[in-house]
C-alpha cells in the first residue's frame, strides 16, 4: 500500500493502472491497512498530524478534474515534470464543452485549482498530479485569447495577475494587450 501511495503521487497514469491493479489482490481492507499505518506512524513517530493525513491520496480522492486531466494527457509528450504546452492545449480543446468561454470562468477555474493545491499540499505534502499544472497553464493561456465582456471582468484578471505574481509568466504581457483590447 505504500508503494501505490508513493505510485500515485507520481501522476503516472500507466504505472498508477499498473498499482491499483496489483493493490487489488491485496486481501486485508485498505481502511485497516491505513488504520494500522497510522497507528505504526503514531507510536513510532509521535506525529499524529501525519498518522491524520495517511490516505489523503487515495485514487479514490482524486478529484474529478484530476481524472479528467489525467485521461486527457494520456500519452502526451512529457519529460517527467511536465507536458509540451502546445499539445496540452490542443488535447484540452478537443474538449469544448470543459473549455472555459468566459474570463470570469477561467479565474474561477484558477481559483478552483489554487484551492485545491493548498489543500492537498497542507494535507499530504503532494502538488498533485502534473496534468493539472498543464490544465492550469492551459487555463492562464485562455486570459490571453478570450476578450473581456466588460470592464469589471478584465479588472478581475488584471487583479488576479498582480495577486498571484504572475508578471514574469510567459503569457503576461499577451494577456495585458488582451485585456487593454
Amino acid at each position: 500500500m505504500l508503494w501505490l501511495r508513493e505510485t500515485i503521487q507520481t501522476g503516472h497514469p500507466a504505472f498508477i493502472d499498473k498499482a491499483l491493479d496489483a493493490a487489488t489482490r491485496i486481501k486485508t481492507p485498505a481502511k485497516e491497512l491505513e488504520r494500522r499505518y497510522a497507528r505504526h506512524l503514531t507510536d513510532t513517530t509521535g506525529n499524529t498530524i501525519a498518522a491524520a493525513c495517511f490516505g489523503t491520496d487515495d485514487p479514490d480522492m482524486l478529484t474529478e478534474a484530476d481524472r479528467f486531466c489525467i485521461r486527457t494527457l494520456k500519452g502526451a509528450k512529457s519529460d517527467g515534470f511536465g507536458f509540451d504546452d502546445d499539445e496540452a492545449a490542443a488535447r484540452f480543446r478537443e474538449h469544448p464543452e470543459l473549455v472555459p468561454h468566459t474570463l470570469e470562468n477561467c479565474l474561477y477555474e484558477l481559483a478552483f485549482h489554487h484551492d485545491l493545491y493548498r489543500l492537498r499540499n497542507a494535507a499530504t505534502g503532494w502538488d498533485g498530479p502534473p496534468e493539472l499544472y498543464a490544465r492550469e497553464t492551459f487555463t492562464i493561456s485562455l486570459l490571453a485569447e478570450i476578450r473581456p465582456r466588460h470592464k469589471a471582468e478584465a479588472k478581475a484578471v488584471l487583479s488576479y495577475l498582480l495577486n498571484n505574481d504572475l508578471k514574469n509568466n510567459r503569457h503576461f504581457d499577451i494577456i495585458l494587450e488582451n485585456l487593454l483590447g
